[in-house]
């Protein structure tokens, strides 16, 4: 065990090794890898001290550790190769880190890199990261370094301190002549530079494009660069994007130019996004050409998900025509959509084969307007941008709020109509995306989940200051004729109570022509419900769908939504209320769902799976007697109500447990009688203990019996089929 190991004493897995070489104070710094959070706070340091030949191995809070007539460097290099040696799963990132102190040679710095570096070179066992970012001084160590790393799947950076290379140019053409590079997945080489030329960045581009993988060159200036602008179109073309410190290039041979205000970022992908404006398959290459083959993209289709095809669609006009003649599943194996507020939607899609998401935003007229200078405003309740037209953001999206107009209505930067116009047609070309995977999926879907904005007592549609003029209100409570028992008892318990919370969390409480309606929010809702029904109707055929999990105003929500699943293929049907959890919201809030149009859908009486978190307004139990599974509110149960129950689950292959609670019933002693259930198995002395009656009843031509709890106090009922061993013995035939 390593020494840093001894002093942070962690039982966890180390997944990330960073060498920070800044002067005479080097350490080491472990711990687990997250691709979303980068920052050092989290990992353990090891620090190591030294100006004679002893080493002082500190980690606060514990006791330092001596190591006697070994100096700093040596004691960390044994430290390392002792933590590589013993890890025996691939590491997330290894990195060496290089600066220079105030009070340091430049000499002496590059001696210790050049020591770490010799003892890597000397160790026997490769390095398995997936992730490796190096230091360097000079071109051969990258040419000692690259070998001493697992090539498969490994991502590779290398970063050079100073200037000691020939040009940037060349130097990236010599590392990507080294036979192991092939190897590799992508690469990444960082130069500073004083000045670069048209000249430079045409040699770089023209290497890049040779390489067999992912590559990108970083150039960086902290001075700035002042590079021809005719040059930089004739080179990669045209903007695609212009925003306040990135400009992004982009043409067919798939090398994309980001040009920021300190940086010049040039890469080569291998599945990349072409402007419309040069998409021209008269340009493309052997390579392509190939892609618009059918047969041999139809073989690529099908062993790729969402995410590639998605990028392959933009490769070029040729190849998205090839893929709609070929019509690939997309598999898809969730879909959620959000609806967040009354204007603001979110759709994300998770594919099957690398679990990737994709996200789909919907644009807030109100933000937008605001946007817009003076005068000059944009409406996207038009043809060209309907209310809910979808805009894609890929997941590494980086939201800049003077870049990306949906980021934040709090902006320094104003947006010109045409601006805001190029910046939406950009995206709209993603907006059909979501109906063109319904389309041409074939495999089930897993999931899919629709909710809405949660009712509460803090609810708001936006938490964005009160200045803003969006829909910062809170939903206004109305008389309703339904009252639960206890807001009787309370005179209206449950209603002072959310007016006392309205009144603390809402800052103009008192203005009450601000208050939004619940008829205004349940309207506003089934705009979008509609929308989203009509886009389903559209596809032309039923999606398959294993489960369906949704929020519902009411019986109009699932109305747009269960008609247009397959019946074969759907199994389960979940409905919520949309109320947080934790939130005492009056219980008039919430209206009975209504399902007598629901119920008489053949997707409900195929469904094998229940469970509903609203009351339902019904008596009629022979739609419930199917499920094999079920979990419901009834505003009512009848005597007759359970009989039917009884008779339907005795008769049922595949009924397991169906649960009921009941704000009303008609139950009384006569369900004792033999008409009715008859004696039961036990009856409690005194039903306000909450002890069920219980009753079993053999299944015809099986062993299995139907369990049945009912509990008079809490008014619930419960069906279960269980086997004879669960039965007491004296009842068993």
């Amino acid at each position: 065990m390593s020494h840093a190991e001894k002093l942070i004493r962690s039982t966890l897995p180390i997944s990330q090794i960073i060498v920070k070489l800044n002067g005479e104070h080097p350490s080491l710094m472990l711990g687990d890898y997250n691709p979303y959070n980068t920052s050092e706070e989290q990992l353990f340091k090891v620090f190591y001290h030294g100006k004679t030949d002893d080493t002082w191995i500190t980690y606060e809070p514990r006791q330092p550790i001596k190591i006697k007539d070994r100096g700093c460097i040596d004691v960390l290099c044994d430290d390392l190769e002792t933590l590589l040696n013993s890890e025996s799963e691939q590491l997330d990132k290894f990195s060496v880190k290089f600066c220079i102190c105030e009070d340091e040679e430049e000499e002496e710095g590059l001696m210790r890199l050049q020591k770490v570096y010799d003892r890597i070179g000397s160790m026997f066992k490769k390095i398995n990261s997936k992730l490796v970012s190096l230091a360097v001084d000079n071109i051969n160590q990258v040419r000692e370094l690259h070998v001493c790393f697992n090539s498969r799947a490994l991502n590779i950076e290398f970063e050079f301190i100073y200037d000691r290379y020939e040009t940037p140019a060349i130097t990236f053409r010599d590392i990507l002549e080294f036979e192991q590079m092939k190897l590799i997945k992508s690469l990444c080489v960082r130069f500073k530079v004083d000045n670069i030329s048209i000249d430079d960045l045409r040699a770089i581009k023209k290497t890049a494009i040779s390489f067999e993988n992912e590559c990108v060159v970083v150039l960086y200036n902290s001075q700035g660069f002042n590079i021809d602008e005719e040059g930089l179109n004739e080179l990669f073309g045209p903007p695609l994007d212009k925003f306040n410190d990135l400009t992004c290039r982009s043409l067919f041979d798939g090398v994309e130019c980001d040009i920021y205000d300190t940086e010049i970022v040039i890469q080569q992908m291998k599945c990349f996004r072409l402007s419309n404006e040069y998409n021209n398959d008269d340009k493309i290459g052997s390579g392509l050409q190939v892609l618009m083959t059918d047969l041999i993209l139809r073989n690529i289709l099908q062993h790729v998900g969402l995410t590639t095809i998605l990028a392959l669609r933009r490769v070029s006009w040729g190849v998205l025509n090839c893929i709609d003649r070929i019509k690939p599943d997309l598999k898809i194996e969730v879909l959620v959509i959000q609806m967040r507020s009354i204007d603001f939607l979110i759709i994300e899609v998770l594919d099957e084969s690398k679990h990737n998401k994709h996200s789909y935003q919907t644009a807030h007229n109100e933000w937008y307007n605001m946007l817009c200078e003076n005068g000059d405003l944009l409406s996207l309740r038009d043809n060209l941008h309907p209310i809910y037209e979808f805009y894609y953001f890929a997941n590494a999206t980086r939201f800049d709020a003077d870049a990306e107009p949906n980021a934040s209505p709090v902006l320094t930067k104003r947006w010109t109509r045409k601006e805001l116009c190029e910046w939406f047609e950009r995206r709209a070309n993603f907006s059909n995306d979501l109906r063109r995977n319904l389309v041409n999926q074939r495999s089930p879907i897993e999931n899919l989940k629709l909710t809405l904005p949660l009712f509460g007592d803090t609810w708001h549609y936006f938490e964005f200051d009160p200045m803003i003029p969006t829909y910062t209100e809170f939903l206004e409570l109305e008389e309703k004729i339904r009252h639960c028992e206890l807001c009787q008892e309370t005179e209206n318990k449950h209603r002072n109570e959310f007016r006392k919370l309205l009144q603390k969390y809402r800052w103009n409480f008192e203005c009450e022509s601000d208050l939004i309606k619940q008829e205004s929010y349940v309207q506003r809702v089934d705009v979008f419900i509609k929308y989203f029904g009509d886009n389903l109707k559209s596809i032309g055929h039923k999606i398959q769908v294993k489960e369906l999990n949704m929020q519902a105003c009411n019986q109009n929500t699932v109305m747009h939504v269960l008609p247009y699943l397959d019946t074969r293929v759907l199994r389960s049907i979940s409905i919520q209320i949309p109320v947080q959890k934790e939130t005492k919201v009056p219980c008039d809030w919430i209206e009975p769902l209504e399902i007598n149009e629901i119920c008489e859908l053949e997707q409900w009486k195929n469904a094998r799976m229940l469970e509903i978190e609203h009351v339902i307004n019904t008596t009629g139990m022979k739609h419930l007697g199917h499920f094999s599974e079920a979990d419901v509110k009834l505003t009512r149960m009848t005597t007759e109500g359970i009989l039917c129950l009884k008779a339907e689950f005795l008769l049922s292959n595949n009924f397991e447990k169906f649960k009921a609670s009941f704000e009303t019933s008609d139950i009384d002693e006569s369900i004792y009688e033999t008409e009715y259930l008859g004696l039961p198995f036990r009856r409690p002395i005194n039903p306000r203990t909450n002890q069920p009656s219980i009753w079993y009843f053999k299944y015809p031509g099986t062993d299995d019996y139907l369990h049945i709890l009912y509990y008079e106090m809490r008014k619930r009922i419960v069906f279960t089929r269980v086997k004879a061993s669960s039965v007491p013995m004296n009842l068993v035939a």
